[in-house]
């Protein structure tokens, strides 16, 4: 990582250190054990690190952010993201970084690839979530409330994080929603 960019964001070093572990011992499987962490801090932001109290442990967790991008478009994205990080605009910026390899393996970049993940983890352990492992992942991704029909409310995020909110669907009802964010 260091021949790359020795000043690269902490939890870029992090979560890709844990993801080529998963890769190299693949029986291992000792990320799992960072999991329930990340799950509990959904709310704090992707990039954050070390973080403080529960959610300290989050940025070795964070290597399920990699994990799904691998299974998106293969480990060379991630390799990718390293080769490409001191040219990305401002320099040694995580995001920059995978904004870029995303586009050249295919994808629309860091902020659409982000947000297909926060809701494929939402039901990480279901078959197509894009994470071929996740029915070892244990619990869900923690929820931050319950939304009834018909009600409102309002939750402020940082970058790079995202909430869950279970939406019960009534008895009866169609088999859709309708949901407006601002």
């Amino acid at each position: 990582q260091f021949a790359y960019d020795a000043y690269q964001d902490l939890w870029m070093f992090e979560s890709t250190a844990v993801w080529a572990e998963e890769k190299v011992y693949d029986a291992i499987d000792d990320y799992l054990s960072y999991l329930p962490t990340w799950a509990f801090c959904a709310e704090v932001p992707l990039t954050e690190a070390p973080g403080t109290g529960p959610c300290r442990l989050k940025i070795y967790g964070s290597a399920v952010w990699n994990l799904w991008l691998d299974e998106r478009y293969g480990a060379e994205v991630v390799r990718a993201a390293w080769a490409g990080s001191l040219a990305t605009s401002p320099a040694s910026l995580a995001p920059a970084a995978y904004d870029s390899a995303i586009r050249t393996h295919g994808g629309s970049g860091f902020v659409d690839d982000f947000n297909r993940f926060a809701a494929a983890v939402a039901e990480w352990r279901a078959p197509g979530s894009g994470l071929s492992e996740g029915a070892a992942f244990g619990g869900d991704v923690e929820r931050v409330g319950t939304l009834p029909d018909g009600s409102s409310a309002t939750w402020s995020l940082d970058h790079t994080s995202f909430a869950h909110v279970d939406v019960p669907v009534p008895p009866g009802s169609p088999p859709w929603i309708r949901l407006n964010v601002a």
